[in-house]
């Protein structure tokens, strides 16, 4: 919710809860994460009566690997070839649900991150 209806200059304003906020869990577009027709905005001068943690996120799922090896050049020098791969399965990593109760996407989630990246190195020890 963005705006502050409580009139305390709240920096995290709360919406009336009026049903179970449960939702499909699902993202994407035209699909919401929780209940919207479960909030509704206070009466002014009040405070909002659902509580922190009534909904949240998809969380988060991600695995990094980082594979090395060392191939020795002598006995002072040395080559070590390596490569990370960071969200190495490529699973989305969603955003949060919309929060703002005026808006058309309120309890959707419409942005996801974290496509897979490569990085290889190679550096020689002298």
């Amino acid at each position: 919710m963005a705006l502050d209806r409580s009139g305390t200059l709240s920096q995290g304003p709360r919406a009336n809860c009026v049903a179970d906020p449960a939702g499909s869990r699902q993202p994407g577009p035209s699909t919401t994460w929780f209940n919207p027709a479960a909030f509704k905005q206070p009466v002014a001068g009040t405070f909002g009566s659902c509580g922190v943690g009534v909904t949240n996120g998809p969380g988060l799922k991600d695995l990094d690997l980082s594979v090395q090896k060392t191939i020795p050049m002598g006995e002072a020098r040395r080559l070590e070839f390596r490569v990370e791969f960071f969200n190495f399965t490529n699973t989305p990593i969603y955003g949060g649900p919309n929060a703002n109760v005026n808006s058309a996407t309120f309890g959707q989630i419409v942005n996801a991150l974290g496509e897979r990246n490569i990085q290889v190195g190679l550096k020689f020890y002298f």
